[in-house]
């Protein structure tokens, strides 16, 4: 080896020397803390050995040592509450209403072919409740009391009440009453035959 390659040998010897002392010292891991697993990647390696570590107070963890151990989690129900007067309030999703209607005037509506039906306005007692249903429905109606007679046909509407008595999705419902069992041989022949409903939004 001459001079020249000999002096080039020794001055990157010092110069890799010179690099390692300048290059920061890692952080040892933190007492106590477990090795990183093997078979890690340099990253997760170093993620596993100096990731932060939590660690309770001592009076948090006698706190939790009191407190009862749930087996299984489950949802705390309140008891309802009570008024002044001692009754249990509740809620409900809806309000649903069932109108017992006069036959013999229901019978009289006129209603003309391709018509729509008119708006129905209902007096109960000192209130005045209003509901639409379709035309499909009223023709058959009408045509169940002209077959079996208005004191024969019980018709009832019956919806959701809401703001404004208002019944919303308002169905109509006809149906010939039951004959008593005497007049039928001891037979009672149900309603199934003879009960029809027509919803609302048939048309």
């Amino acid at each position: 080896m001459n001079r020249g390659r000999l002096f080039a040998t020794i001055e990157h010897v010092e110069h890799v020397h010179a690099h390692a002392l300048e290059r920061p010292k890692r952080p040892s891991p933190a007492p106590g803390r477990p090795s990183a697993p093997p078979g890690l990647t340099p990253r997760a390696r170093a993620e596993q050995l100096f990731r932060p570590v939590l660690t309770a107070t001592p009076a948090a963890l006698a706190t939790a040592a009191k407190r009862a151990r749930r087996t299984q989690p489950s949802t705390v129900v309140l008891p309802p509450a009570r008024d002044p007067k001692g009754a249990v309030k509740l809620t409900a999703k809806a309000l649903k209403v069932m109108l017992v209607l006069d036959p013999v005037v229901f019978g009289k509506i006129e209603l003309l072919r391709g018509a729509s039906a008119p708006p129905f306005v209902i007096d109960v007692g000192d209130r005045k409740v209003r509901a639409q249903i379709s035309a499909k429905s009223l023709r058959k109606a009408l045509a169940l009391i002209a077959e079996h007679g208005a004191d024969k046909v019980a018709v009832i509407v019956q919806g959701k009440l809401e703001t404004g008595d208002v019944i919303a999705e308002a169905g109509l419902v006809a149906q010939v009453k039951s004959l008593p069992l005497a007049r039928t041989g001891g037979r009672n022949p149900g309603m199934s035959k003879i009960h029809a409903k027509f919803p609302s939004n048939s048309q």
